[in-house]
C-alpha cells in the first residue's frame, strides 16, 4: 500500500472512531468461536487495521520500523518518545502477538500498549 493510501485509510479510520463517544460491546466473530469485546472508539478502528494489514504489519513489527507500525501507534495514542518505546516493545513480543490465529486477538495484544 502505498504512503497517500495508507495515509487516507487512516484518516478514514480515526473520522470513523472520533464520530463515536460511547463505549459498546461488540460481537466478532471467528471460524469456530465468537468472541465479544467491550472497547472505545479506537478499538474498532484498530481491529479493522489489523483485519485489513495484517501481513504488512507483522513484517513492520518484526522489523521494528514501519508506516504501518506508525499508524498503529497513532491509534494507539502514541506521540514522540512513546511510539519508539511501543515499537521496541511490540518488536519484542513479536511471537506472543503475531503467533495468534484470530485478527480480534492481535487486536487486544495490540491495544495493550495503548498510550493514552
Amino acid at each position: 500500500m502505498n504512503r497517500f493510501k495508507l495515509v487516507m485509510c487512516l484518516g478514514i479510520l480515526i473520522a470513523i472512531a472520533g464520530a463515536c463517544e460511547t463505549t459498546t460491546t461488540l460481537q466478532f466473530t471467528s471460524s469456530s468461536t465468537p468472541d465479544v469485546i467491550t472497547y472505545n472508539p479506537a478499538d474498532e478502528a484498530m481491529y479493522v487495521f489489523v483485519e485489513q494489514n495484517r501481513s504488512q504489519l507483522a513484517e513492520e513489527v518484526a522489523q521494528g520500523h514501519g508506516e504501518h507500525l506508525g499508524a498503529v501507534t497513532h491509534i494507539l495514542g502514541c506521540s514522540g518518545a512513546q511510539k519508539k518505546q511501543v515499537m521496541s516493545s511490540l518488536q519484542g513480543q513479536y511471537s506472543e502477538i503475531f503467533n495468534k490465529h484470530s485478527n480480534l486477538a492481535v487486536t487486544q495484544s495490540l491495544l495493550a500498549y495503548r498510550c493514552l
